[in-house]
């Protein structure tokens, strides 16, 4: 399986200028740049399924532009010339054709292809478009997000928490000051390999609405306080929220998607917020209202991997809400360190971990507690009780920690990642061992988890360990 650590390739074609030369045989004749970006093999390697509809045929046209420094494609004036499995085509510049034939080497998945296209298949993306809701899109500002839908719960949700990554080119604007949004062509990524774009637009929004409750009488000081029961004390020191005395709709550009949020709120007055990381920082303009029923509070992470069907979840907020659970499949071949560790051939391993696209960093380490769901292998469903092993390369030791199979599924907490196996528990192990029960969140979720996220992020910095 491609394990590419999310290098997501981009995708939005942008037109450059290109010069033309005309070459000294004939006045007519056009001299085309030279053909970059090819492989070894003088073929175009290409980190997407092979396409199936029109959306992907452009998605696949936008790469070959990408590779070629934008001088060359493969279609013009919608047409294309390609052989039927799109493996050979030939290459259009400023749209002419060029005569110049190059093959077309894909890089993926198979299995990964037909799991996405069932996902995909199944669901029935909503036209009315996403929520980030208020604590989701105060994540968003403060991890400086660039994928809005990864701060979704109700997107993540319909995806079935799947790690894949939904992308949306960004073509639908979105300038309120009272609303973020992103919108256009979704494309699915799994491993940074584009498998699936969706032809129709989906849009994902994040008006600038944030709740306190009924009884509050200072909404600015109501929401600092409620930020600070979610995220801890310490992030009133990257906040401020300040009253204004203009109206919402002075605020407003003429749009019928900001006016259809914010019209029963004409008269509301309208605040800053500003969040701030000591280095940059950004300030937006939100609407608080008094309504105990609309609290939200971050679900924290609950993400299964697509292939391995491992999950992760942590019930905290001061994890990015963009992590994504991340698994290879080790095995117990040619796995000498793990085999001496525990003196047996009877295991199955994986390396764990969630990757941040906000941080460009797998995040490793929690002070709370992940709880990991990993489907029993075939190789132990014989054995009545697991463990899972965390193999320390430097000492050459293990961790255990106890597992629960819970309808086939071993599960087990820790607080942190890196390379585990499954195997048979150890003689020290209690017979009373309390049970491991998955808690995976839902959205939204009313209840206040204390957490520390803004704290972390005051500090410098999110605690990221590789193991």
């Amino acid at each position: 399986m491609l394990k590419l650590r999310k290098i997501i390739p981009a995708v939005a074609l942008i037109t450059m200028p290109i010069l033309m030369a005309v070459s000294a045989g004939s006045a007519f004749a056009t001299e085309y740049p030279e053909v970059t970006g090819l492989g070894d093999n003088g073929a175009f390697e290409i980190f997407m399924a092979p396409p199936e509809n029109m959306s992907e045929k452009y998605a696949l046209n936008e790469m070959i532009g990408e590779l070629s420094g934008w001088n060359y494609g493969i279609t013009t004036g919608g047409e294309w010339r390609c052989n039927n499995d799109f493996t050979k085509c030939e290459l259009a510049y400023r749209g002419e054709w060029t005569g110049i034939e190059k093959d077309i080497e894909y890089f993926y998945d198979e299995n990964a292809d037909a799991a996405i296209d069932a996902m995909m298949a199944e669901i029935e993306l909503s036209d009315e478009g996403y929520l980030v809701h208020d604590m989701e899109v105060l994540q968003y500002w403060a991890y400086q997000g660039e994928v809005l839908p990864a701060f979704s719960s109700e997107l993540k949700s319909v995806l079935e928490n799947k790690n894949v990554d939904f992308m949306i080119d960004v073509r639908m604007g979105g300038g309120a000051p009272l609303m973020t949004l992103q919108g256009g062509e979704a494309k699915v990524f799994y491993d940074g390999v584009l498998y699936y774009v969706h032809s129709s637009p989906v849009t994902v929004y994040a008006p600038h609405i944030f709740y306190v409750d009924d009884d509050a009488t200072d909404l600015a000081e109501a929401l600092e306080e409620r930020i600070a029961g979610i995220f801890g004390e310490g992030s009133l020191e990257m906040i401020s929220v300040e009253a204004s005395d203009e109206k919402v709709l002075d605020y407003m550009e003429d749009t019928e998607e900001d006016h259809k949020y914010f019209d029963d709120y004409a008269d509301e007055l309208t605040h800053d917020l500003c969040v701030t990381d000591g280095e940059t920082g950004v300030c937006m303009k939100i609407l608080i209202l008094k309504d105990s029923s609309k609290l939200f509070t971050p679900v924290g992470v609950n993400s299964t991997d697509l292939l391995t069907g491992v999950n992760i979840t942590a019930t905290t907020a001061s994890l990015p809400a963009d992590a994504a659970t991340y698994t290879m499949v080790i095995g117990n071949e040619d796995f000498e360190e793990m085999e001496e560790a525990l003196g047996t051939d009877e295991f199955y391993a994986y390396d764990l971990g969630l990757w941040s696209s906000s941080l460009g960093e797998e995040v490793s380490y929690n002070e709370d507690k992940f709880i990991v769901s990993i489907p029993v292998p075939e190789s132990l469903k014989g054995v009545s009780k697991l463990s899972a092993y965390w193999l320390n390369y430097e000492t050459g030791e293990t961790e255990e920690h106890y597992a629960d199979i819970v309808d086939g599924v071993a599960v087990f907490d820790t607080t942190h990642f890196s390379t585990y196996a499954l195997a048979a528990s150890s003689a020290e192990r209690p017979e009373d061992e309390p049970n491991v029960e998955p808690d995976v969140p839902k959205a939204p979720d009313t209840g206040v988890v204390p957490v520390n996220l803004f704290a972390d992020l005051s500090a410098g910095l999110w605690t990221v360990i590789q193991l």
